[in-house]
């Protein structure tokens, strides 16, 4: 069994924390026909998020919170998207799950940045 897949699931699984000062932005893959899920904690009251693959296959998107309501949902025929959470006050969890509909594996892009006229609050993912 090859150590890549297991990285990879590894890094897909964990939460990554994100400074504030500005807009953040990770790559991951996610393989043909299958799911990756990132954990993210969301501090600021409104948070831009943006997401581009390699335009090699379809990827959909749901964002769902701590209480497993969906927030977000884009199924249309690209593999990319981009939304804004109003997440309110205090910091809250969401997960991100990107789905590929294809028989080759996607890298993408996940770019987070806090919308906010103020200084206060943070991006963590």
């Amino acid at each position: 069994m090859s150590i890549y897949p297991i990285f990879i699931a590894a890094i897909a699984l964990t939460t990554l924390s994100v400074g504030s000062a500005s807009a953040q932005s990770r790559t991951y893959r996610v393989d043909a026909d299958s799911t990756t899920r990132i954990n993210f904690r969301l501090c600021d009251a409104r948070v831009r998020i943006k997401v581009a693959g390699d335009r090699d296959t379809d990827l959909d998107f749901r964002i769902v919170n701590s209480t497993g309501e969906q927030v977000y949902r884009n199924d249309d025929p690209t593999d990319r998207t981009s939304t804004t959470i109003h997440n309110g006050r205090g910091c809250n969890s969401y997960t991100l799950y990107v789905v590929n509909r294809g028989d080759v594996f996607n890298d993408f892009r996940v770019m987070m940045s806090p919308v906010r006229s103020s200084a206060t609050g943070s991006v963590r993912y």
